[in-house]
């Protein structure tokens, strides 16, 4: 029998002996394409995670705060959690706003496996090159790198 990894209980990232990271499933929410993910798919796959796409999912109705015109950060992050599977990193074009704040540009479980960005805001004054940038550095900081 094998002893629990300490880190894995942690909810840290695993390497691989080559320094690979645990699997990170890109989730397309709502109006995110395909395409859109296809950039940050490489720059993470380039940060050393292993990167796949998992089925688009729509955001819950029940997430968005018509007062704010913003949905609720914390109520989309239940889409995400899957204890025992893989990391999933939720990518959305919507507005986020978590409870204290006035919006969000990411937001994630530490320790888990869940964590979702906006690219609404990431998107102000950005050129294509600087929104990839800020894309990467706010994903890549949400599933662990």
């Amino acid at each position: 029998m094998l002893a629990p990894d300490p880190d894995r209980a942690r909810g840290a990232a695993r390497t691989s002996p080559l320094g690979f990271r645990d699997p990170v499933l890109l989730v397309p929410l709502d109006t995110v394409s395909a395409l859109v993910l296809e950039e940050p798919a490489h720059d993470l796959a380039a940060k050393g995670f292993g990167v796949g796409h998992a089925p688009p999912a729509q955001l819950p109705a029940s997430a968005y705060d018509r007062s704010r015109g913003r949905y609720r950060a914390e109520l989309v992050m239940a889409l995400m959690r899957e204890p025992r599977g893989p990391r999933l990193l939720g990518v959305t074009e919507r507005d986020l706003y978590a409870h204290g704040m006035n919006f969000v540009f990411g937001i994630a479980d530490s320790p888990g496996r869940a964590a979702l960005i906006s690219l609404c805001r990431l998107r102000v004054g950005a050129d294509a090159d600087t929104l990839r940038t800020r894309a990467l550095k706010e994903g890549g900081a949400r599933a662990g790198a």
